[in-house]
């Protein structure tokens, strides 16, 4: 966290994170001036932060993000990013949240030339800085363009899939779920599925692999048909149905009862297995008996 520097007014710099913070707050206070209290204070929330959500879009706030980074063009790297966690963990307002991300991504070069601040992104997200929502908002404008464009950092974020905690393994999928229509992600989008499978037991995950099937679903109908073949057995079900929505009814219907036979097969052989066990468990007594 940067010491606190008093704002140099000349310059019209912003020099430490509670300037920066009543920057956004006094800019989205005077665009929803109409639907305040008059005499409202410019540099605080509003009570009802919903209002600020429901009210400024993301154009605005990329707007405001770009006029942030203007007055903080001495700040660090690292003084930029910490800026997020510093919005984070004080103020739990969507927008603000979102206008850190914004102000964040515009700073994407910067941050790509160094692969030890992905470390610093899973520590944001194993700690829990982002609740549901927001992570899905941190993965798409800070965490995608990685996967676009840096090589570097693309096999690290698929790996993340393998991860013991939750929260990382679905930031992955969410990571990469956009860009999964491109022709060149999408295998790499399947492998982020494919791994996700190893270890799928909580619901977000499950609706995450959905989420990525979907979006591979939507041009790559092949790679999904030849991904389906291999693993259905493996998808559970309603990772399935969310994964098939861009196909053709008839193939959505065919894989559903395909997957359902399968699954009754597999629960067949698990009955007969333990029949056998339990036959040759009350064998093995009688003998004992009879000796």
């Amino acid at each position: 966290m940067p010491p606190i520097i008093t704002m140099n007014k000349t310059q019209g710099l912003i020099k430490d994170y509670p300037s920066a913070r009543d920057f956004f707050i006094t800019k989205f206070n005077k665009k929803l001036i109409r639907f305040l209290p008059k005499n409202h204070p410019p540099t605080q929330i509003y009570h009802d932060p919903a209002l600020y959500y429901e009210k400024l879009n993301g154009i605005y706030l990329r707007k405001v993000a770009r006029s942030l980074l203007a007055k903080t063009s001495q700040w660090s790297i690292h003084e930029v990013m910490n800026f997020v966690p510093y919005i984070f963990l004080n103020i739990p307002e969507r927008s603000l949240q979102m206008s850190s991300i914004f102000y964040m991504m515009y700073h994407y070069h910067e941050i790509s030339d160094e692969i030890s601040n992905l470390n610093i992104f899973k520590n944001w997200i194993e700690t829990g800085l982002f609740d549901k929502d927001s992570l899905v908002d941190f993965c798409e404008y800070c965490l995608m363009p990685f996967i676009n464009d840096k090589q570097s950092w693309i096999a690290l974020i698929i790996n993340w899939a393998k991860d013991p905690h939750p929260n990382i393994r679905r930031a992955s999928a969410l990571a990469i779920r956009k860009c999964a229509i491109d022709k060149n992600k999408a295998p790499l989008a399947l492998e982020v599925c494919r791994l996700l499978l190893d270890n799928c037991e909580e619901k977000e995950i499950q609706n995450a692999i959905g989420q990525v099937m979907r979006q591979v679903g939507k041009k790559r109908k092949a790679m999904l048909r030849a991904f389906l073949e291999e693993h259905l057995h493996r998808i559970p079900r309603n990772s399935l149905r969310a994964g098939l929505a861009r196909m053709s009814r008839k193939e959505q219907d065919y894989y559903m009862m395909e997957h359902e036979f399968k699954a009754e097969k597999k629960r067949n052989k698990k009955h007969k297995t333990l029949i056998l066990m339990e036959s040759f468990e009350k064998s093995l007594g009688n003998k004992k008996e009879e000796e």
